[in-house]
């Protein structure tokens, strides 16, 4: 998630009137931002925000300025700390035992159909939210694209649910399984036992056999004095290489990343199916590129 809004630059005297504001680009974390959730689309969101952590200080030496908006009554009302453990990462977390900021959560919503002018010089308004405060600042014209300050990079459009679907989500299920199934390899791997069972009528043959390393030397009655028998126990099968490879060829058709451009050429691979596999990834790429660039 991205938000755009517009700024005065630092170099500009702010006792000017003829400050220039420049759009200024901000990176949203996926699980601070909030839709509309009855919304089909990002178009028809009747709101969008983010969650934002402050001091509360800060806010206050803000609420000093003139025409700043923030009002300092609401503010001080704030309760430090409330609301932040949950936006830590985990409750386990060392980050969230630590001593206390004196901070507070902060939600920044959109209304596009508030307050929006007809000429179109701005489109909505923007309010500021404090858990346990309620509205701490004056609500503000939001100058800007006419469908809000957030911007979803998403790749595939999902019916009737306004969050894109991005190429690694749509393939989760299918790399999981790949990686289940390699795990499973690996653990056979490290399972494996080589067996020697020999008589225990030879005690020097068995001697002979457990000196060498990563052997299990098994002594049996009833074998004839010479016998051996080698057996081996788990260790990696040809169903586990056929299904490893079943499954990253499922997954390199849907991603379209093939082994070519993981750096990964089979001497038996020719020319031509080399630039048929890279026209074929290049088809699957092109689409989310092209959805990359409309979202920039």
């Amino acid at each position: 998630v991205a938000q755009v809004v517009v700024e005065p630059q630092p170099w500009m005297d702010p006792r000017s009137g003829q400050t220039y504001h420049w759009p200024m680009c901000y990176e949203i974390l996926p699980d601070r931002f909030f839709l509309d959730h009855r919304a089909t689309n990002p178009a028809q969101a009747r709101f969008a925000g983010h969650t934002w952590l402050r001091d509360k200080d800060d806010l206050l030496k803000a609420a000093q300025e003139p025409d700043s908006g923030w009002i300092k009554d609401a503010i001080e009302k704030a309760a430090a700390d409330s609301g932040v453990s949950d936006l830590q990462e985990s409750k386990d977390s060392k980050r969230s035992h630590s001593p206390s900021r004196n901070q507070v959560v902060g939600h920044e919503v959109w209304v596009p159909e508030a307050g929006s002018e007809k000429g179109g010089l701005y489109h909505g308004m923007l309010y500021t939210i404090v858990e346990g405060a309620g509205f701490v600042r004056d609500p503000r014209p939001y100058w800007g694209h006419r469908l809000g300050p957030y911007v979803l990079f998403g790749v595939y459009p999902v019916p009737r649910d306004p969050y894109p679907l991005s190429p690694l989500a749509a393939t989760y299920r299918q790399t999981k399984e790949l990686n289940e199934i390699v795990d499973a390899a690996n653990e056979a791997i490290r399972a494996y036992k080589r067996v020697i069972i020999c008589s225990a009528a030879n005690p020097q043959v068995a001697k002979a056999i457990k000196d060498t390393p990563n052997l299990y030397v098994i002594e049996v009655q009833g074998f004839t004095k010479d016998e051996v028998v080698v057996g081996e126990q788990g260790g990696i099968t040809q169903q586990h290489v056929t299904q490893i490879q079943q499954a990253l060829d499922r997954s390199d058709r849907n991603t379209g990343i093939f082994k070519t451009q993981r750096g990964e050429v089979s001497s038996r691979s020719t020319a031509t199916e080399i630039a048929v596999a890279e026209g074929a990834s290049n088809d699957s790429l092109s689409f989310v590129k092209s959805e990359f660039t409309d979202n920039v």
